[in-house]
């Protein structure tokens, strides 16, 4: 498996290799194009979305497995709400194109159930996983089920909760891998490819937005900007009064996966420069480019816990030196590439510097620890059984986008601190069931993760996606969700030896 691990994840410039995977760039930015002519053409897109639901229906009838690489691919260059393409319903109700796949390969997994007389995999009934999924679900029914006594709307809850049931998806995913043509290994390389070329896509997307802002197209064309608002594929902001835009895709969180295993690769003598290189490039770009210092510190501390375990498994400083070279290397060049898009030049250097800054007084900041003792009240009117999805927090916050519109008092149902989010919703029952989960999940996984450096970043990308939703909520979202899905599907049917035990 490790021995043409670097075409796992593809080189920047060979856009057209064997296996057709570069077709998935061609198809990544026709997306965003006709998603940016449906905005402006709304009867375009209906149309357009009809036909990538007959062709998602089509392929995944004939293969359930490539339908979920279809899901795959699209969490991550769909973002936040996957809404590329939408029907809405009126009101604050729509039918995302992530929705309808989603539904078709759910249906479609019954279909195939139905005639195959198979649900799932005789060897999941004895897996430790079983356990893991009654964990979540459990603490995900115990949240619906306080929701409903506490008399939250039902509104209310679908909004808050809708997301959680991507976890849904974990059973048409462990029935493909073990039903559908074609080896566990080979199915495992073609999600390493699938994810690998979206990476590269959503990096490539990220700084070509940059470039367009950077260089007043934006201001040029606002319908641009309003398109990566309403559609929620991305929050661009000014830094100050310079010429240096936030560009903050949402599920450039997943940049941390390939971020890792880029550095993993890197301790390898077997590490393919001109490839593999320019991909931890391409992550760095992407993730300096979010200004998120969320990924930020959670690449610094899952860094650390891998430099850790570089000297716990005798790599010594000799992995370490290969990945500092490596690392840096590439980081540089990720900057040089910045200061060539934008305007600024050398002086992006001086303003990421003063972005890395940590003050009280900076807007996002204080925005969270304004919401943090609210969030602590909450929790302590009923911190066991909690209050159930949908319920609200009102602060004061500090926000500036929102004391421009003359609101202090701001209440919502959505919070910026992850793990104390799950808290509220779902009761310290329900926290420890999830959280309980989730280190479960990291325990099965590392003894998966030791096979092979690339699951091993994965693993330290799993573990860094875990930390950010300490400051960023993912976890409840199709995207965290996501991730943890597939992460659990592999490592449930590579770990079949477990069950046998």
């Amino acid at each position: 498996m490790q021995k043409n691990v670097h075409n796992y994840f593809p080189t920047l410039f060979g856009v057209i290799q064997k296996h057709g995977y570069g077709a998935l760039i061609l198809s990544g930015l026709l997306m965003y194009f006709f998603s940016f002519v449906s905005y402006l053409v709304p009867i375009i897109g209906i149309v357009i979305m009809g036909v990538m639901v007959v062709a998602v229906v089509w392929v995944t009838y004939r293969n359930l497995w490539w339908g979920m690489l279809i899901l795959c691919f699209e969490l991550i260059v769909g973002s936040l709400a996957g809404a590329l393409f939408f029907f809405p319903f009126g009101g604050e109700i729509f039918l995302s194109i992530r929705k309808f796949i989603w539904l078709i390969v759910l249906v479609l997994w019954i279909v195939k159930g139905f005639k195959q007389k198979k649900w799932l995999p005789e060897y999941i009934r004895r897996s430790p996983f079983v356990v893991v999924g009654i964990m979540i679900f459990a603490a995900i029914a115990w949240g619906v089920i306080r929701s409903v006594t506490t008399g939250i709307s039902l509104l209310s809850l679908y909004h808050d909760a809708n997301g959680y049931a991507v976890f849904l998806i974990v059973f048409p995913l462990l029935w493909a891998l073990a039903y559908e043509k074609g080896s566990l290994q080979e199915k495992e390389e073609q999600l390493y490819r699938v994810v690998g070329w979206g990476l590269i896509l959503l990096s490539l997307f990220s700084l070509a937005l940059l470039l367009l802002f950077s260089h007043a197209v934006g201001d040029a064309f606002p319908a641009l900007y309003l398109w990566l608002r309403d559609t929620r594929i991305a929050e661009i902001g000014r830094l100050g009064d310079t010429s240096l835009y936030r560009i903050f895709i949402q599920s450039q969180m997943l940049l941390l996966i390939g971020f890792f295993v880029s550095a993993m690769r890197a301790m390898q003598s077997s590490f393919h420069f001109r490839r593999e290189w320019w991909m931890w490039v391409a992550m760095w770009a992407g993730l300096i480019v979010s200004l998120s210092r969320s990924l930020w510190i959670a690449t610094m501390i899952s860094g650390m816990m891998m430099v850790v375990w570089c000297f716990i498994s005798k790599k010594g400083w000799r992995a370490v030196k290969n990945v500092c070279v490596k690392g840096s290397t590439s980081f540089g060049a990720a900057l040089i590439v910045l200061a060539i898009v934008t305007t600024l030049g050398l002086n992006i250097f001086s303003l990421l510097g003063e972005r890395s800054q940590f003050t009280l007084e900076e807007p996002a900041i204080r925005s969270r620890w304004d919401l943090w003792p609210a969030l602590i009240s909450k929790i302590k009117e009923h911190p066991v059984l909690g209050h159930g999805f949908g319920a609200t927090v009102t602060y004061q916050t500090s926000d500036p986008r929102l004391r421009e519109r003359g609101i202090v008092d701001y209440t919502t149902y959505a919070f910026e601190w992850g793990y104390l989010d799950i808290w509220i919703k779902m009761g310290l029952i329900g926290f420890v069931l999830f959280v309980g989960a989730l280190i479960m999940m990291m325990k099965y996984g590392w003894d998966w993760a030791r096979q092979s450096d690339i699951r091993l970043g994965w693993w330290f990308g799993m573990l860094a996606i875990l930390i950010v939703h300490f400051f960023t909520p993912y976890l409840n979202h199709p995207i965290g969700i996501g991730i943890i899905i597939f992460f659990i599907g592999i490592v449930c049917s590579s770990n079949r030896k477990m069950v046998s035990k």
